[in-house]
């Protein structure tokens, strides 16, 4: 077939296909005695699936990293690159959700308002959304959970009886986020920072619809490969990578400690844009009761001896368990806590309204 007839069926300009053969995503194009360049059925059926995956949002390099293997049938190859477009997608939706609000109270300021006011309403708007996009978008992960992925399960089983270790109270931080949950058969739940699915599977067992959310690929393989009902989308708790979708409850734990403050801020906010009325969250983490806990901690520590470990501490982001009540108690819910052992403590919430 010729390539003004390829360009006709597929839709595709010539000026693409020949960009396509120069990029290396075609094989040099055979020509005629006649000085025709002729296309075989199997180059148009990989033009069909470059067109497909470039109107989806791949790269020429993401095409052409995926191209052969997508074409032999496998699908893994390109999931990988969906999840890392659809992540993109939706962190520029919420970024935009961001500018409209912001927007909305701008258009609403009264008319009479005075111009120095005005300009002083106008630079706080444009300098929080400046904030947030900056803060969601400086999270690195500086524990490298892909390498986790593997070795995960086995290290969450085998603290032993160390009582100071971070996951000593595993098992008993999973299974109170699910009873907190209060999970009824058919609800649909978010399960943030999900790992390989241990939660997400306790859940489950209760009759759940699970949906979990990571930032590491190969976590979500690793729990794919454990959980293949669970619908696994690649993100983080400051953008939630779901579209005009609503949960019955919100559960995590051992993730939210690897959020700044202002973060946790931000990843509540985004559980709240989640959550229906009468949603649940249920967060077991690592945290304080307060900052006065946190220092009478630390006092302890340095007494014992014990300075290496509050190192170990401030390498993360320990939660002040205060601050998030305060933010739920000020957002329309009703909230409670408990400490589970010498530092993993649930905090959980019902959304009792709406915020504005």
């Amino acid at each position: 077939m010729k390539i003004q007839d390829v360009s006709r069926m597929l839709g595709m300009s010539t000026r693409s296909i020949r960009y396509y053969e120069e990029r290396g995503l075609l094989a040099p194009i055979q020509k005629e005695d006649n000085g025709y360049r002729m296309f075989r059925a199997e180059d148009i059926e990989r033009l069909r699936l470059i067109s497909w995956l470039r109107e989806l949002g791949l790269s020429i390099e993401e095409v052409r990293s995926c191209l052969d293997k997508a074409l032999a049938g496998d699908l893994a190859s390109i999931r990988v690159h969906m999840m890392r477009r659809r992540k993109a997608f939706v962190e520029e939706i919420v970024q935009l959700k961001l500018l409209v609000q912001q927007m909305d109270q701008l258009i609403h300021i009264p008319e009479d308002t005075e111009g120095a006011i005005l300009f002083m309403k106008l630079e706080q708007a444009a300098e929080q959304a400046k904030r947030i996009d900056e803060m969601r978008n400086s999270w690195e992960d500086r524990w490298n959970f892909d390498s986790q992925a593997d070795q995960y399960d086995e290290k969450v089983s085998n603290v032993g009886d160390d009582a100071y270790h971070v996951h000593a109270d595993y098992n008993k931080a999973l299974q109170r986020a699910c009873d907190e949950a209060r999970i009824k058969p058919g609800d649909k739940g978010l399960d943030l920072g999900i790992g390989t699915g241990n939660l997400s599977a306790r859940c489950m067992d209760n009759g759940a619809i699970m949906t979990g959310i990571d930032q590491s690929e190969q976590m979500l393989n690793r729990c794919r490969e454990k959980w293949p009902a669970f619908r696994l989308l690649l993100g983080n708790m400051m953008a939630l990578p779901v579209v005009n979708e609503t949960f019955d409850f919100v559960v995590s734990t051992y993730a939210l400690h690897h959020l700044t403050d202002e973060q946790k801020l931000i990843a509540l906010q985004e559980i709240d844009q989640v959550l229906v009325l009468g949603g649940r969250v249920a967060i077991a983490d690592l945290m304080f009761e307060d900052e006065a806990h946190r220092e009478s901690y630390y006092t302890t520590l340095k007494e014992a001896g014990r300075e290496e470990e509050i190192k170990w501490i401030e390498d993360e982001y320990y939660a002040d368990r205060s601050r998030l009540l305060d933010w739920w108690n000020a957002n329309g819910y009703e909230t409670g806590a408990e400490q589970l052992g010498e530092l993993v403590h649930i905090v959980y919430a019902t959304k009792t309204s709406i915020s504005n």
